[in-house]
């Protein structure tokens, strides 16, 4: 994905430097660059869509999220104050839960 970023910061930054639009969407190699990216993003895509599938198979109660809200569960997994947004998604009855910390753990 960095690599289809970069490239496409590249090719917007190339693009921004002329102001002709003719010119900057027909230059030289243009196409297969727009081509490129897309074949990778698309790759990325089928991936993540993979890897959130196995993690829908592993715990069935997150086919209840959309894929973003999954993702922002997975990434903040160790925040339990962020994940518990989504409690609601997830489980049937429970809006939320109360934190608070251990005397013992601080």
């Amino acid at each position: 994905f960095e690599q289809m970023d970069a490239a496409w910061k590249d090719l917007m930054l190339d693009a921004s430097n002329n102001s002709l639009i003719v010119e900057a969407c027909c230059a030289e190699g243009r196409e297969a660059a727009l081509k490129n990216i897309d074949e990778g993003i698309n790759t990325c895509e089928k991936a993540l869509n993979e890897y959130l599938e196995q993690k829908k198979k592993s715990f069935p109660r997150f086919y209840f999220v959309a894929n973003q809200a999954l993702l922002d569960i997975l990434s903040n997994g160790a925040k339990p104050l962020k994940v518990a947004e989504y409690l609601g998604d997830i489980f049937d009855g429970v809006k939320t839960l109360n934190f608070s910390k251990s005397p013992d753990k601080g």
